[in-house]
């Protein structure tokens, strides 16, 4: 075999670190090559979820059309230090444990309905149990309902909203001596609901505390809404290879929760997904980036098969697209 139009395979050595000396360099290679107008671009993304999704008892291949921003911040409080013997009454840490409390038991708003979250419950409404696909079919009656059921698993709620992670925690250096002060690392993904200016002014208002200093250490913007639905031959491309791998399962739009390479890609093509061919439970989502985390081999091999039935049948469709009269050259992927 041999392709009709071109394939790009942009591998990346740093995406857990921003992709800077992998996706980037990749990027800018293709950009003096003049690639451009690509059929679509698909980096990893959420996975086919099994049991997730309450009412619901068939595996949800959730492709990413958009993926969240992200905003981390230095919370910092100072106060007197001294010898642990004669304690200040009021510390930095105290002060700093009370910011972060607050910050935790505020969460940020649900924007169920801003996002293509709803999209993705009414693609998997005619699949789920009564009386969840009368909600699902109709969010914009039920939103209340859905958003209170979502709160309900973690994996669910970080769909409807801004999510708050703290990540770093740094204060003294002996155990005799009370610090002088006490800072934390806050990472939030952002929902697209969402600009990073009212992520910010939630947490000045949820801290309560103008003691607290609060530092922007870094930002990245939700990444543009990808086409989808029956109307986006690249969407339909995937979802119909999902499909085909895994018959049981429905394909519907999501939201990434996480950040990919593709921020890197976005200038390449309008059609941007992000999408995981691995079949994994709760508990198999639960060791990601924790204990036991783990590929089964019947999923690496499903994903060999996803992504050699891509291949084949994104080929396909470009060389008939373009093998009219009218078009002078084969499209690229």
């Amino acid at each position: 075999w041999s392709p009709n139009t071109t394939f790009y395979v942009a591998i990346g050595h740093d995406e857990e670190v921003l992709g800077r000396s992998g996706a980037l360099e990749l990027a800018k290679v293709l950009q003096k090559r003049g690639v451009h107008d690509l059929f679509f671009v698909l980096d990893e993304g959420m996975p086919i979820v099994d049991g997730l999704i309450s009412g619901v008892n068939v595996p949800v291949a959730t492709i990413g059309v958009s993926e969240k921003g992200w905003m981390s911040l230095r919370v910092e409080a100072v106060g007197p230090a001294g010898h642990s013997s004669i304690p200040p009454r009021q510390q930095a840490t105290h002060t700093l444990a009370t910011a972060l409390h607050n910050l935790h038991s505020n969460p940020h708003p649900t924007m169920l309905g801003t996002g293509p979250e709803e999209d993705m419950l009414r693609a998997i409404a005619p699949k789920s149990e009564w009386p969840y696909r009368l909600a699902m079919s109709n969010p914009w009656l039920f939103r209340l309902v859905l958003s209170a059921v979502m709160s309900k698993q973690k994996e669910t709620d970080a769909l409807q909203r801004t999510t708050t992670a703290t990540t770093i925690v740094r204060a003294g250096v002996k155990d005799n001596v009370v610090p002088g002060s006490a800072w934390a690392v806050v990472n939030h993904r952002v929902h697209p609901g969402q600009t990073l200016e009212q992520v910010l002014e939630h947490d000045i208002r949820a801290i309560g505390d103008e003691s607290v200093n609060v530092t922007v250490l870094g930002t990245r913007e939700c990444a543009p809404v990808s086409p989808y639905g029956p109307e986006s031959s690249a969407f339909c491309l995937i979802a119909a290879t999902v499909k085909k791998i895994y018959p049981t399962a429905v394909p519907a739009p999501s939201l990434l929760l996480a950040n990919t390479d593709t921020v890197h890609y976005l200038q390449f093509s309008r059609n941007v997904y992000r999408f995981l061919p691995l079949l994994l439970t709760a508990e198999d989502i639960r060791t990601v980036h924790g204990h036991n985390e783990r590929i089964s081999a019947a999923n690496i091999w499903r994903a060999a098969q996803f992504y050699q039935s891509l291949i084949l049948s994104a080929d396909g469709a470009v060389f008939t697209a373009h093998s009219s009269p009218s078009h002078v050259r084969l499209g690229e992927l």
